[in-house]
């Protein structure tokens, strides 16, 4: 009788815990706009799916846009984009497998692993050509040109 309770007491904690992990995963997981993280002062995306909209940056009266780059078939779409100083690209990975979105020469671009669904965002101020790879799939490449 002893070890049955034990059993059945192990089982209930094993099932709560599963039930709260899922829950969690899901949750994060649950919306596109609440796994992006956007550096302090800049403007965020108000839809889903908005991209290339013109905003205003209230800092410095400068016209920014927002630029969507999806991570999805081990591959970044578009895998090259020109875009204006100040502009933000914003990078989802669609993949379920997990990716970065790392420079391929200093640290200008150096984000965590990617779930499906997570996000990372980067705003870029100096002009130049920048290259960058995912860390765990070195042939996924892709090139930034800031104007």
């Amino acid at each position: 009788m002893k070890r049955e309770l034990i059993a059945l007491i192990v089982v209930g904690i094993i099932m709560v815990a599963g039930i709260l992990i899922f829950s969690l995963g899901n949750f994060q997981n649950s919306d596109l706009g609440s796994n992006i993280e956007y550096p302090e002062g800049e403007n965020q995306i108000t839809e889903k799916g908005n991209t290339n909209s013109v905003e205003q940056n209230n800092q410095s009266n400068i016209q920014t846009a927002e630029h969507l780059i999806e991570i999805k078939n081990f591959a970044y779409n578009p895998v090259e984009l020109k875009i204006k100083k100040g502009d933000i690209i914003i990078w989802v990975n669609k993949d379920s497998a997990w990716h970065t979105v790392t420079s391929d020469n200093g640290n200008e671009l150096k984000s965590k692993l990617l779930n499906k669904e997570e996000s990372y965002i980067h705003s870029f101020m100096e002009a130049g050509t920048f290259d960058y790879h995912c860390t765990p799939h070195a042939y996924m490449k892709g090139k930034i040109i800031v104007e």
